[in-house]
């Protein structure tokens, strides 16, 4: 019987002892998992406080994908909310690309677009500004770009600007002057001519003048080919096109941007974007980049891109083409009739994507387009081909320039009637017209007698002050 109770108490001793252990194991499993939920929740809050003091908010509209040349930096800091949302989808979808940095800086340094030289908020407010300050005499002489002697009434400019290009300046301060061969006999008078006539603007307007030469490099450089002016010339732009380097290409543009830019330049009449359509054409044999038309405008972007790293504007020339065919259309009247999509397919080409990526002037010349249009009209005459191919179907909303209009099938016609024709087609700057006062005062009379109205004219004095805002100091 004391056995049986001795056995029965060690049962009960052992139950005992069990509970308290699983209510021991119990208390320390709930109190461990407690401090795990803790240790977990503190461990989130010091990730995030680390995370908060090393990370910067994100900034909206940053995302760097390429360096970006410092010019082009300071003018995309200029632009407008809406230009600059334009420009997102480019960086998201370079974003999703994965390039080496040596390809970045080339992708960027290759690129001449709009993004490179954008019409912003600022230029054209300035030019709104400028615009509706002037009278409307003002307004027609910014459309013309003549030489000095048509400006003074010299026979012959070569020596400093003086008192009569200044009082010139005052009864038509027109868009620009081109200067020739004739203009020019050394550095220090060239450079005091040019500093002379852009002192005497700028006491009159904050409206800069265009000071322009024909500089292609190669056989037509009127500085570099004049040795005392002991200027670094470049090659023929044929032996650079057959040379297929894009880089010699910037390579010549920077040469000639630099050295015109030292002497006071602004605008040069270059680079040539005709396609070498005909190669039995003498005219534009050595001036062409060649046959190939994706060569051509690859040479022209870089060669652009090189004066404008000198604050020389370029040119591209000569819409649709001087090398349609073997004439020379400066001596009569050149007529093609290839279609419109053969143009495009070929000639075009260079034009159209300047026309796409953001060239500032482009020279329509005086090749008559008989498979495109039946009005018989040189194309810078021809509102078919300057509003209906360059600004509607090219959409293109830069500065149009004639060739010169003292030569060629435009000189057949009377100076104030080429000047008016021209305006009413869509271009925007007459260039060296057969009698510059005879031309003015031709533009003037028909706005007058509503042949061409004042919002006409503002169109295209706009696009020539905006143009300008780079060049004002």
């Amino acid at each position: 019987m004391d056995k049986e109770k001795g056995t029965k108490g060690k049962r009960e001793q052992r139950k005992a002892i069990a509970i308290v252990c699983v209510f021991f194991i119990a208390i320390v499993l709930v109190v461990g998992g407690i401090g795990c939920v803790i240790g977990s929740i503190l461990a989130k809050h010091t990730q995030k406080e680390q995370v908060q003091q090393t990370v910067e908010p994100e900034k909206p509209a940053e995302t760097v994908v390429v360096e970006v040349p410092k010019e082009v930096q300071n003018e995309q800091e200029e632009m407008s909310a809406e230009e600059s949302q334009q420009e997102e989808p480019q960086q998201e979808e370079a974003g999703d690309v994965s390039i080496s940095q040596n390809e970045a800086e080339v992708s960027a340094n290759e690129a001449l677009s709009s993004e490179a030289r954008p019409k912003d908020a600022r230029a054209l407010a300035w030019a709104d500004e400028q615009l509706s300050q002037m009278s409307l005499e003002q307004k027609v002489a910014q459309l013309f770009i003549i030489t000095p002697e048509a400006l003074t009434g010299h026979k012959s400019v070569v020596g400093e600007a003086k008192e009569k290009t200044r009082n010139a300046l005052k009864q038509y301060p027109v868009g620009g002057v081109i200067y020739y061969d004739k203009n020019i006999a050394s550095v220090n008078q060239v450079t005091a001519l040019l500093t002379n006539t852009k002192k005497y603007v700028a006491d009159q307007s904050e409206v800069p003048i265009f000071l322009a030469i024909d500089e292609e490099g190669g056989e037509l450089a009127r500085v570099a080919n004049y040795r005392p002016m002991k200027a670094t010339k470049v090659d023929n732009m044929s032996d650079i096109g057959a040379a297929g380097d894009k880089a010699v290409a910037l390579e010549a543009g920077e040469t000639i941007g630099t050295y015109l830019s030292e002497l006071g330049f602004n605008l040069d009449f270059a680079p040539v974007a005709d396609v070498l359509v005909d190669t039995n054409n003498q005219f534009m044999a050595k001036r062409s980049f060649g046959e190939a038309p994706n060569l051509v405008w690859e040479m022209d972007e870089q060669f652009l891109k090189g004066l404008n790293n000198h604050q020389v504007a370029g040119c591209l020339k000569h819409f649709p083409g001087y090398a349609l065919t073997s004439k020379d259309p400066h001596k009569g009247f050149v007529e093609v009739d290839l279609s419109l999509e053969e143009l495009r397919a070929y000639a075009f080409v260079p034009f159209e994507k300047g026309c796409q990526n953001g060239a500032e002037m482009i020279m329509v010349g005086q090749t008559i387009l008989t498979g495109v249009t039946d009005d018989g009209l040189p194309s810078c005459l021809s509102e078919d081909i300057v509003t209906g191919i360059l600004r509607d179907t090219f959409a293109y909303d830069g500065v149009l320039v004639t060739d010169v209009m003292n030569k060629g099938a435009v000189a057949g016609y009377a100076p104030d009637e080429a000047s008016v024709m021209a305006i009413s087609a869509g271009m925007d700057m007459l260039l060296v017209p057969k009698d510059f006062k005879k031309a003015y005062q031709g533009i003037l009379t028909a706005v007058k007698n509503g042949e061409l109205t004042e919002e006409r004219i503002d169109e295209s004095v706009k696009r020539i002050l905006t143009m300008k805002y780079r060049y004002r100091e």
